[in-house]
């Protein structure tokens, strides 16, 4: 006796996504229906994610939780021709993007438990994709299996997941996925290595090259540290990610994300962060009201905070780019 596919719906026949499952017989809890993907709704967009569907098997599906799920995809492959099919979602990414992407496959189609005629896909491409994918390298090498896609699209091009099929008629593949994503910001990193001199503002003390500490009691503008005197390359590397990210390198100051290292006693937070002439400016910031994240302030108006910050950091720009004033003591 074989394995059937389920998929759990509510009254209304909405699918679960997440809810595939693969039994004997029908679970006796809630109400499910054995997976048939011509019998069931065609959606073809769950934004920012489109649908697409086609080749002489066009039958694949796509399903999501709508009204709680918002990551958890089920797609239900072709099946009902002798020839080839595909379904995938396709999202255009306009920044570098990072995807980390858990899934499970497995096939039904009576080839065998190989992958000789169901397979999932997925690449990315600068044109949109409108039909067969453009690249079928199967992503798995057998049938079940589950396990973790990481990889990154480039800023301006299209990714799309999904399944393919070359002889969709003896059985449908079944993919799940949960789709993380996010953004690849530009970063640079600075040790207590990179320099050797330093400066600082009121409520600062410093711990040499190593890190600081500020009592919170100043405006950001103030509370500075000052690293200078630079080591080998890092000034030219640190002017050439301004000029690179056309940030201007003026004292204007602006918002980046930052890890701090060990020891530090906020270890991921906000700073505004300058560059003039052979200097670094540094300023931990207060996020708990929104104040830093109005673009063209006066330095003195954001908020510091208090806690100590210790080498090597790690900063990446805040999207969007948020510009601050040039004024700092």
């Amino acid at each position: 006796m074989k394995l059937k596919p389920f998929i759990k719906t509510n009254s209304k026949g909405t699918v679960a996504a997440g809810s595939l499952v693969f039994t004997y017989n029908k679970p006796s809890i809630g109400t499910w229906k054995n997976v048939a993907a011509d019998a069931l709704p065609s959606i073809q967009s769950f934004p920012p994610w489109k649908v697409v569907t086609g080749g002489v098997a066009g039958d694949g599906r796509v399903f999501k939780d709508v009204n709680d799920d918002k990551t958890t995809f089920t797609f239900v492959g072709p099946g009902d021709s002798q020839s080839t099919g595909w379904v995938y979602i396709k999202k255009y990414c306009a920044v570098e993007t990072a995807f980390s992407i858990p899934y499970r496959w497995t096939s039904f189609d009576t080839g065998g438990e190989g992958i000789d005629y169901d397979w999932p896909v997925y690449w990315n491409s600068v044109q949109e994709p409108t039909g067969i994918p453009s690249d079928i390298t199967p992503k798995v090498d057998y049938t079940p299996t589950s396990g973790t896609w990481n990889f990154t699209v480039p800023a301006g091009q299209w990714f799309a997941l999904g399944i393919y099929s070359t002889d969709s008629c003896c059985g449908r593949g079944f993919l799940e996925t949960d789709i993380d994503f996010e953004p690849v910001l530009p970063s640079f990193s600075l040790a207590s290595t990179d320099f050797t001199t330093f400066g600082w503002g009121t409520g600062v003390t410093p711990n040499g090259t190593l890190g600081f500490t500020t009592d919170g009691l100043q405006p950001a503008g103030a509370a500075l540290y000052a690293p200078n005197t630079f080591v080998g390359t890092k000034l030219t590397d640190i002017q050439t990610f301004f000029t690179d990210n056309r940030l201007l390198t003026n004292s204007t100051g602006y918002i980046f994300n930052v890890t701090w290292g060990a020891g530090s006693s906020i270890s991921r937070g906000k700073v505004l962060l300058a560059t003039s002439g052979t200097e670094l400016l540094i300023a931990p910031i207060y996020t708990g009201n929104n104040n830093w994240q109005t673009p063209g302030q006066n330095n003195f108006a954001i908020a510091s905070v208090a806690g100590t910050f210790n080498f090597p950091a790690t900063f990446s720009l805040y999207s969007p780019t948020t510009a601050q004033g040039t004024s700092w003591c």
